[in-house]
């Protein structure tokens, strides 16, 4: 199996080269800290498969996924990152992702996961596996809630990573008012957290 890796942490490069090429099946076809740069040479290297960080500047790994499949779509390709939010997991699936796995994985269970791949398999880290399976059974997903505007606008700004005082400021309300349109909006999205609320709001085009 043909591999390039993509990471802008030059320590992680070398680190995954080291296990990747303990395998004797396996090829390091090449390894790139700029993934503008892996994207321009996938024809030209053609892989089998594609392992990548999610969080590098210029070119996110999303893009870089939904790009790459897009271009080769018989290319595996396997998020290998420190990002373990829902969001980011469900953006990197649907951006062609076949496998999700964390930062903290061992030699071992990469080389593993990579077989597991291989066969036909799904390798996602197990934590990631129980949040993904939590998100779907959150709700009806065949009723989407309806959202006022003001509560979609909080949801937006929650989603950008403000906290309810920046986002009380920006609407001219107080703190205590964002607290209680949250409290509604979980309600409504039937969702224990802010990360399963905005899953949910996701996955029915709330925001």
């Amino acid at each position: 199996m043909k591999i390039i890796l993509v990471d802008d942490d030059p320590v992680q490069l070398d680190k995954l080269q080291l296990v990747l090429r303990g395998d004797k099946k396996l090829e390091m076809a090449g390894a790139y800290a700029d993934p503008r740069l892996a994207y321009d040479e996938l024809e030209t290297v053609m892989p089998d498969l594609l392992i990548t960080d999610i969080g590098m500047p210029d070119m996110s790994g999303i893009e870089l996924i939904k790009k790459s499949k897009a271009r080769l779509p018989e290319m595996e390709i396997i998020a290998l990152t420190a990002h373990d939010d829902m969001p980011t997991v469900f953006d990197a699936l649907k951006a062609g992702a076949t496998g999700y796995l964390l930062k903290n994985i061992s030699g071992a269970d990469m080389l593993e996961a990579i077989t597991e791949l291989d066969s036909g398999g799904v390798p996602i880290t197990p934590k990631i596996a129980r949040g993904i399976i939590a998100n779907m059974q959150i709700g009806d997903p065949d009723s989407a809630p309806a959202l006022s505007g003001k509560e979609r606008d909080i949801l937006r700004q929650i989603s950008l990573g403000l906290c309810y005082k920046e986002i009380a400021k920006k609407m001219s309300v107080t703190t205590h008012a964002i607290h209680w349109h949250v409290k509604g909006i979980y309600k409504k999205l039937q969702a224990g957290c802010r990360e399963e609320a905005l899953i949910r709001a996701k996955r029915e085009g709330l925001i």
